[in-house]
């Protein structure tokens, strides 16, 4: 039961990102100093949680190992992604292609660590292929032109 709790708590947790990420941008916000002001909360929680565990950089937390390092870069990388497609797209659509990504990144984070793969976890990456493929497959217009579901270009 605590799992079930814990996977409903981070699908809540993605949901309200982006409903926060779109309502800040389309407020008016740059999108990069949205990204900035994300980036620093984020900071300054994670540091306050780490504090609240009783942690610090001698007790085996090295803050800055290349694990780290890459894992931060990637963050920054969606944080600005993100801030930058919410200027086009809608919050559900948003955060329906965050789910989707956010599947298809931690299943190839288990293959590359050769992690065994069920077929459960098999049928939910193809699952989420499926649907961000269908999300921005071109599709005809009525005039014969084509047209994409969602514009991810246009965001950026």
């Amino acid at each position: 039961m605590r799992l079930i709790l814990l996977i409903c708590l981070t699908m809540l947790a993605f949901a309200a990102n982006s409903l926060l990420t779109r309502a800040g941008v389309v407020a008016g916000a740059d999108p990069m100093q949205f990204a900035v002001l994300r980036v620093v909360a984020g900071a300054v929680t994670l540091c306050g949680l780490v504090a609240l565990r009783g942690r610090n950089a001698g007790g085996g937390f090295q803050l800055f190992a290349v694990q780290r390092v890459f894992g931060a870069l990637a963050l920054v990388t969606y944080l600005i992604g993100f801030s930058l497609a919410y200027r086009v797209l809608d919050a559900g659509l948003g955060a329906l292609i965050l789910f989707g990504v956010v599947q298809m990144g931690l299943f190839g984070y288990a293959l590359a660590r050769r992690q065994p793969v069920s077929i459960f976890r098999w049928s939910g990456m193809g699952l989420a292929m499926v649907g961000l493929a269908w999300l921005v497959w071109p599709v005809p217009a009525a005039a014969g032109e084509t047209v994409v579901r969602v514009d991810l270009w246009g965001a950026v």
